[in-house]
């Protein structure tokens, strides 16, 4: 029975391990950020609040180095953009704008083709978040973008007025 608390990564070790992941196809790779995203977002509901977000973070960067195309549902596409979004505010809270911003811009990518269709509250609120954080971090091309798309699809003026 072992009874050290202690690890001990050697170079040869580290070197094998980055070996073995360089040896997976991209597709495996990605597929493996998403479950060891996901699998850690299960872990984020126990715990203290900041080790919760600090582990909410780190799974949600797992899940977008998997990327959209990895996701084939789309209800997780959907759960995921949302869970982009709430990280994205949680950057916000923490005066992060350009993670929020690029968690924001990840999130309306998982949202897909038919995003104001399937996802309208989702999209408007996803928008109208990037749009802000990017007029913060003064990338008028992207607020442009972003303001843009959302008047585009607004339904009511009520929904297109936060970002003007």
């Amino acid at each position: 029975m072992c009874t050290t608390s202690h690890i001990y990564l050697t170079p040869h070790l580290i070197h094998n391990t980055n070996t073995a992941y360089e040896l997976e196809s991209k597709e495996k790779r990605r597929a493996n950020h998403l479950r060891y995203g996901l699998l850690l977002c299960t872990h984020t509901l126990h715990g203290s609040r900041t080790e919760s977000n600090e582990l909410f973070f780190t799974s949600i960067t797992q899940i977008n180095h998997g990327g959209p195309d990895i996701v084939h549902d789309p209800s997780q596409k959907s759960t995921i953009a949302g869970m982009n979004l709430k990280a994205g505010r949680l950057s916000t809270s923490l005066s992060d704008y350009a993670a929020a911003f690029t968690l924001f811009e990840h999130g309306i990518s998982y949202l897909g083709s038919d995003k104001w269709a399937s996802n309208y509250d989702l999209s408007i609120e996803l928008y109208d978040a990037a749009a802000e954080a990017a007029c913060v971090l003064n990338k008028r091309d992207a607020v442009t973008s972003h303001v843009e798309e959302l008047v585009a699809h607004a339904k009511t003026f009520d929904d297109s007025v936060h970002c003007k």
